[in-house]
């Protein structure tokens, strides 16, 4: 099994950017979740913040998507976009063939 890579991507919601160390398996789909590449110079003003907090804030959500192999991922993207628009791309070397927002909540 090959070593996962990550890499930056710069995440702007709200009008503050924040910067995401993820996997590079969000290359395909990054345009679609509202991910792009970081610029170089990166912007003065990055704020850094853990997926589950943008969660909570309202700033992402979490998008449960069906593969070509059978297999079913969770993945993050902006409040903001369309998860439509995954069916078809590629993620982590499969083709999306389904996509719904995750609905599990977890009570404490």
């Amino acid at each position: 099994m090959a070593e996962k890579t990550y890499k930056n991507y710069l995440f702007v919601s709200n009008g503050i950017n924040f910067s995401l160390k993820l996997s590079t398996d969000y290359d395909g789909i990054k345009d679609v979740v509202g991910l792009a590449d970081m610029p170089n110079p990166q912007p003065v003003s990055l704020a850094d913040e853990s997926i589950p907090k943008l969660i909570r804030s309202g700033n992402a959500v979490k998008v449960s998507i069906g593969l070509d192999d059978k297999k079913r991922r969770k993945i993050f993207m902006a409040a903001n976009k369309s998860f439509h628009g995954l069916v078809g791309k590629t993620f982590a070397g499969s083709t999306i063939k389904s996509a719904s927002i995750a609905t599990h909540v977890s009570y404490l």
